[in-house]
C-alpha cells in the first residue's frame, strides 16, 4: 500500500489517505543540516530499521563527504562529486542518473532524491507524483542548498529566497511571499523550515502538532531540521530547542545536552552531533534507531531517516611507517623500502627522500640529496605494500639518511607521523 500512496494526487492525500497512510508516506529527510559542517572524506555507519537494506552500507564505500537518509533509502556524496545510493528502489529513488557528476549536496525525500550540482542546478529522480521530480526553472540556476521534504522540495537561491515544489496539501510548498534573507532550509514531513540571517526561524505547512509554530522567543539559531511532525533548532550556545509532536519523546531534548554542532530529525526520533564527534539520540526506539552504537566516534555529520540513521565517520588516526629498511648497514646497490599502517598517498621523491650525510662532525650537518626513483610511482600505496626508493647510481661509502615526511597522507587526509632513519654503506 505504501507504494501507491505517493502516486495519487493531493486531494487523495488530504482525504482518505490522511491519518494512518500519511504516517507511512515520509518525512523531510535530510536537508541542509546534515551538510552544514565543512565536509571531510570518510566512511558511513548506519543503524536502525533495515528491511530494504537502507542501513546496509555498501562494502568499501569511502571518500564520503555528505550523507542523507530517506524513508527507506540512503544517499552518500563522494569526494569526486558522484553519488552512491542504496535501499528501497520501488520508485527508482536509488537509480542515480548515470551522467550525474559535479555534485556538492544531496537530500533524500520519502521516495525521491535530490542533488545540487556545482553549477547551481538541481537534479531530481525517483517518485514523480505531484511533480516532485520535475525541477522548476527557478531551481535550475543560482541554487546554494537543497532540502527534500516527505513529498515536496525546497531550494535556497543565492539571493536568499526559497523555491518550493511538489505536493502542497498542507501549504508546505507555498513559500511565504515576503520571505528573504534565508541562510538554511529544511523540509519536514508536510511542513517547511527556513533559517534567516538574523538567527530566527520561519515555518509553514502542516501544523496540527504545532510543528510549524516556532517558539516566540527562539533566537540565535544556527541550524534547523524538520522531522515528520516535529522540528529542531540548534542555537549558537550549542543547545537544542524542539517543538511539535512529542508522542515518543522526540521533542524532549535531554536536559544536559550541550556542545551540539549538528541536528537531524527523523520520523519520531531526534539526533544531535556533539563537538567531540559523538552522537546523542532520543525518542522512538522501536527499531533501535535511538540506540547509538557504543563505539561510534569521530562523527562529522548525521542524518536521521524514518526509523534509521546515518553517520559520517572520518578517520582521524595518523598513519605510521610500520617497517623500514635498510638499517643499520647496506651495500652500494641498496634500495630503501617502507610499509605503512594503512593505505597512503603522495609517496614521491619530495616526501620519501634519501640523502647522504656530509661532514658529520661539523655543525650544522649537511645533507646531499641522492637521485632516486619511487615505486609505485603514483596512486595509492596499500597497507603493508612496500614503497621502494631506488637510487639511480650505486651508493658510495658513507652515512645516509632516509626521511618520509608528513606530506604523505592516508586517504582521509590525515598526515603521516614522520619517520627518519639512517644506514651506513661501507663496502
Amino acid at each position: 500500500m505504501r507504494r501507491t500512496i505517493l502516486l495519487l494526487g493531493s486531494m487523495a492525500l488530504v482525504g482518505a489517505l490522511s491519518a494512518a497512510l500519511l504516517l507511512i508516506s515520509g518525512l523531510g529527510l535530510q536537508a541542509a543540516e546534515a551538510q552544514a559542517t565543512t565536509p571531510s572524506s570518510g566512511t558511513v555507519t548506519a543503524w536502525g530499521y533495515n528491511p530494504y537494506h537502507q542501513s546496509s552500507v555498501p562494502a568499501n564505500l569511502s571518500g564520503v563527504t555528505a550523507i542523507s537518509a530517506g524513508v527507506d533509502h540512503s544517499l552518500a556524496l563522494k569526494d569526486d562529486g558522484t553519488v552512491v545510493a542504496w535501499g528501497d528502489n520501488a520508485f527508482d529513488q536509488t537509480n542515480v542518473p548515470a551522467d550525474l557528476s559535479g555534485v556538492t549536496a544531496i537530500s533524500a525525500g520519502a521516495f525521491h532524491s535530490l542533488a545540487l550540482k556545482d553549477d547551481g542546478t538541481v537534479v531530481a529522480w525517483g517518485n514523480s507524483g505531484d511533480g516532485i521530480s520535475d525541477v522548476p526553472a527557478a531551481a535550475l540556476s543560482g541554487v546554494t542548498a537543497i532540502a527534500a521534504g516527505g513529498i515536496h522540495n525546497l531550494a535556497l537561491k543565492n539571493d536568499g529566497t526559497v523555491v518550493a515544489w511538489g505536493n502542497n496539501s498542507y501549504g508546505q510548498s507555498s513559500v511565504p511571499a515576503d520571505l528573504s534573507g534565508v541562510t538554511a532550509i529544511s523540509g519536514g514531513g508536510y511542513h517547511s523550515l527556513a533559517l534567516k540571517d538574523g538567527g530566527t526561524v520561519v515555518a509553514w505547512g502542516r501544523n496540527d502538532y504545532g510543528q510549524s509554530s516556532v517558539p516566540a522567543d527562539l533566537s540565535g539559531v544556527t541550524a534547523i531540521s524538520g522531522g515528520f511532525h516535529h522540528s529542531l533548532a540548534l542555537k549558537n550556545d550549542g543547545t537544542v530547542v524542539a517543538w511539535g509532536n512529542n508522542s515518543y519523546g522526540q521533542t524532549n531534548v535531554p536536559a544536559d545536552l550541550s556542545g551540539v554542532t549538528a541536528i537531524s530529525g527523523g520520523a519520531f526520533h531526534s539526533l544531535a552531533l556533539k563537538d567531540g564527534g559523538t552522537v546523542v539520540a532520543w525518542g522512538n526506539n522501536s527499531y533501535g534507531q535511538s540506540s547509538v552504537p557504543a563505539d561510534l566516534s569521530s562523527v562529522t555529520a548525521i542524518s536521521a531517516g524514518y526509523y534509521d540513521n546515518l553517520a559520517l565517520v572520518v578517520d582521524t588516526t595518523a598513519p605510521t611507517v610500520t617497517t623500514w629498511s635498510p638499517t643499520p648497514t647496506a651495500s652500494k646497490k641498496a634500495t630503501v623500502t617502507a610499509t605503512f599502517s594503512e593505505d597512503v598517498q603522495n609517496v614521491e621523491t619530495t616526501t620519501f627522500k634519501l640523502e647522504r650525510v656530509i661532514a658529520v662532525k661539523k655543525v650544522p650537518t649537511k645533507y646531499e640529496p641522492v637521485a632516486a626513483t619511487v615505486s609505485p610511482s603514483s596512486g595509492i600505496v596499500e597497507k603493508d605494500q612496500k614503497a621502494t626508493l631506488t637510487p639511480t647510481l650505486d651508493l658510495p661509502n658513507g652515512v645516509y639518511r632516509v626521511t618520509i615526511t608528513n606530506g604523505v597522507t592516508d586517504t582521509a587526509g590525515n598526515a603521516l607521523v614522520p619517520k627518519t632513519w639512517g644506514f651506513k654503506v661501507s663496502k
